[in-house]
């Protein structure tokens, strides 16, 4: 996305947080993208027993992607506490974590 932003003077966020895009190959294709990484961590979590390495990954990347938008605020400690992914990464080594 930020590729986007710089080099496409055309491309715009809509409030919901999408993007318009007029190419409508450019949306099938991220639509096929969007469709198979969820659903590969889907498969993830279904296996038995279940596979956290990127569910914690992809978690650890969205918790830095929000504390780099709060960046020299009061909130970034607050943040760090909430998404906690060593914590996180404890439970799931223990055992405490369940995908149902």
């Amino acid at each position: 996305m930020a590729h986007e932003l710089m080099l496409d003077r055309r491309f715009k966020l809509t409030d919901d947080g999408g993007s318009q895009v007029e190419n409508p190959v450019f949306a099938r294709v991220r639509e096929h993208f969007h469709t198979a990484f969820w659903g590969s961590l889907a498969s993830d979590l279904a296996q038995a027993p279940p596979c956290y390495v990127r569910v914690v990954r992809v978690l650890a990347e969205m918790r830095d992607g929000i504390v780099e938008l709060a960046e020299g605020t009061a909130e970034v400690a607050q943040i760090r506490g909430v998404i906690d992914v060593d914590a996180i990464e404890a439970q799931v080594r223990g055992g405490a974590l369940r995908w149902e």
